[in-house]
């Protein structure tokens, strides 16, 4: 079905512009090649997340379409939470960087393109500290996802 949405495609450009046959291929290449470029990146950021638990921070950074690194952190060696938000479309939009550094191998977590950071840095440090105080016996749930 969809290949030939994408042929009717080519034969409207063909009718409506009168271009040639090797214009119309040469449009419709361009725009399946668009689409498929637009489909891939979103692929990508969308299955880039993070979860916030009450025990750790899980981060799955998607990096290619068959690449993905999932990294950690323990509250309990959460030693600062900082975050970022510069440029005049992230400030609009209220995306940003948070930075969370850690007592581990892996000194820096990097939450990126964070909706709302600030209310997502409050979230990790109020778990943290409830960490802290209940210590690691209780069973895990998830925050924030």
């Amino acid at each position: 079905m969809t290949i030939l949405a994408l042929w009717l495609l080519v034969f409207l450009i063909f009718l409506i512009f009168r271009a040639s046959t090797p214009t119309s291929v040469a449009i419709f290449l361009a725009t399946v090649f668009t689409i498929a470029y637009g489909l891939y990146h979103w692929f990508v950021w969308a299955n880039d997340l993070y979860i916030i638990t009450n025990q750790r921070i899980i981060r799955i950074n998607q990096m290619k379409l068959f690449s993905r690194r999932v990294s950690e952190a323990s509250l309990s060696k959460i030693q600062d939470v900082t975050f970022e938000v510069s440029g005049m479309m992230r400030t609009f939009l209220n995306f940003g960087t948070i930075y969370i550094q850690t007592a581990g191998a892996q000194e820096t977590v990097v939450l990126e393109d964070v909706e709302d950071p600030y209310a997502v840095q409050q979230k990790i440090v109020t778990a943290q500290r409830l960490a802290e105080g209940r210590g690691a016996h209780q069973k895990e749930k998830v925050l924030l996802r």
